[in-house]
């Protein structure tokens, strides 16, 4: 690895910048989606009801509230892309994302604390939508950005791939979880 020519470094480059990208994409939609896929836990867990289809229909339109929120999302982080860089702001959308999905995880539930847990879990979801919207646009300028010559179509492609890799991912890992350790593990 003595000497690099420029071609060779800017393809480097390009590729880590490429891999990276797609890797945090990957990562904000099983983000995403692993909620949708333990719904049934969160519904019961945080939307106290004598009836579980109304704890589930709660836990749902949690869901779809937080896609109503992604245009905010893009409004606030496409300009913030083009003022302070997409890189910079492609790390704030994931940190916001990892950030709410990782203290959904830490939250208590509608036993311990009553009304807050909802109210307190459609924050989060709020700030995982915000996120998402602001991800999208930025991650696909970033890469088309970053993309070969001739390679722009090629390389944002793989941005749909990634979403539903990560989706897939969120998918095995919550339904695995759920086929091993058992509803009552889960519920815990």
């Amino acid at each position: 690895m003595a000497d690099i020519t420029i071609t060779e470094a800017d393809g480097i480059r390009r590729r880590r910048a490429f891999v990276g990208a797609v890797t945090g994409h990957v990562i904000e939609w099983y983000d995403y989606g692993i909620y949708g896929f333990l719904a049934v836990y969160m519904g019961q867990l945080f939307f106290a009801s004598e009836n579980p289809t109304i704890s589930l229909l709660s836990s749902f339109a949690v869901f779809a509230l937080s896609f109503f929120i992604r245009p905010l999302g893009g409004l606030v982080f496409g300009p913030m892309a083009d003022r302070i860089g997409r890189k910079q702001t492609l790390l704030i959308v994931l940190i916001c994302m990892a950030g709410s999905t990782c203290l959904i995880g830490l939250l208590p539930t509608y036993a311990t604390v009553g009304l807050a847990a909802p109210v307190l879990l459609v924050l989060l979801r709020c700030i995982q939508g915000f996120s998402a919207g602001g991800e999208i646009g930025t991650v696909t300028s970033f890469i088309a950005e970053y993309a070969g010559p001739g390679k722009r179509g090629h390389s944002t492609s793989w941005l749909m791939t990634t979403a539903v890799l990560g989706l897939l991912l969120g998918s095995l890992v919550a339904n695995g979880m759920s086929a091993v350790l058992g509803e009552a593990a889960m519920l815990a």
